[in-house]
């Protein structure tokens, strides 16, 4: 499972930028029930740390918040990039099409 979009084969040619650009387009292209897959796997992830967060004193808390949201960022695109993966031919051509466009322009 790729950490990054660095490491997606079909991505390797475009710049940082684009590849965020066509990562976006595959999670536009996700069915409902991967979408619904998705968040409760985002929520599964994200709500217990906080249950622990809350019993902890208001300055551990805050520290705590910190490091859950930094982790959630960490762990939230790999997940993206899984979901993504099935659509990357769809996106990859969407974004080759949107960028010729404005090219034209």
């Amino acid at each position: 499972m790729p950490l990054s979009l660095n490491q997606v084969t079909e991505l390797q040619r475009y710049r940082p930028l684009e590849r965020v650009a066509i990562l976006n387009i595959a999670l536009k292209r996700l069915t409902p029930p991967e979408k619904a897959s998705l968040n409760i796997i985002k929520l599964l992830l994200f709500v217990p740390p906080f249950f622990l967060l809350a019993q902890l004193g208001p300055f551990l808390a805050l520290a705590g918040v910190i490091l859950v949201l930094l982790a959630f960022s960490l762990l939230a695109r790999p997940i993206h990039i899984l979901f993504a993966a099935k659509h990357w031919p769809e996106a990859i051509k969407a974004y080759e099409n949107s960028k010729a466009d404005e090219d034209d322009n």
